[in-house]
């Protein structure tokens, strides 16, 4: 009688936890949890997925979500081509923080010096980047303008360099190369290299109230999942 009370109530505890938070267990390793706005998704116990930017109090977080979330992005330099030496010069680069479910907050490129954009870097490789919700499903989703301070977007400034360190390189093929698998074919005779910005400032706009500065150590320390 004692084991049967005990089955009852945890059938009850599991059945009133499943109404609650709008779960659904499909088997031992599978577990998704909708807790609205967020999805949070667990195959095999190591993948997490937020489907939803986390909430604009956390804006360590959310830069690191964006830029995780974005696969290109508008890079400005300091053009040194004539007639518009001198001049602001914008131009798009597909980047990759790293492969979809491992980020480490730093944008990777494959380029080329034959770039033009990588030949102004050659003379002044400080750069600013910047990267929006926009890029994803969300903001259409919500009707959100990408002007719209709740249409997220991240300004990175900082230095782009060449990927040296032999692991690291590693790394960055496998953050781009997975995100974007065409660049395998890319031609042989480009001379393409490995670069990231080593970051200096971040700026965010979330939210109304202005432009958020993100602390650096915090924005490396956060999980954007």
């Amino acid at each position: 009688m004692e084991h049967s009370r005990t089955s009852f109530a945890l059938i009850f505890f599991l059945v009133g936890w499943l109404a609650q938070g709008n779960a659904s267990l499909n088997n031992r390793n599978h577990l998704t949890y909708v807790n609205s706005p967020y999805e949070i998704q667990r195959e095999n116990n190591l993948t997490v997925v937020r489907a939803e930017p986390p909430p604009h109090e956390l804006a360590a977080k959310m830069a690191r979500y964006i830029v995780h979330k974005s696969d290109w992005t508008a890079l400005a330099t300091t053009s040194t081509h004539e007639p518009i030496k001198g001049f602001p010069f914008a131009n798009i680069f597909s980047v990759s923080d790293g492969p979809i479910h491992k980020s480490k907050g730093i944008p990777y490129f494959y380029l080329t010096d034959m770039e033009i954009s990588v030949q102004d870097l050659k003379e002044d490789a400080r750069t600013t980047i910047t990267m929006s919700l926009a890029q994803t499903n969300f903001c259409k989703k919500h009707q959100y303008d990408p002007e719209d301070p709740l249409c997220a977007h991240v300004i990175l400034t900082g230095t782009l360099v060449r990927v040296t360190d032999p692991s690291e390189k590693n790394f960055a093929r496998q953050a781009l190369f997975s995100r974007h698998p065409e660049m395998k074919d890319w031609p042989k005779d480009h001379g393409w290299w490995f670069g990231k910005l080593v970051i200096s400032k971040i700026c965010l706009l979330d939210y109304f109230g202005g432009i958020k500065d993100v602390n650096l150590d915090e924005y490396f320390a956060t999980n954007p999942m």
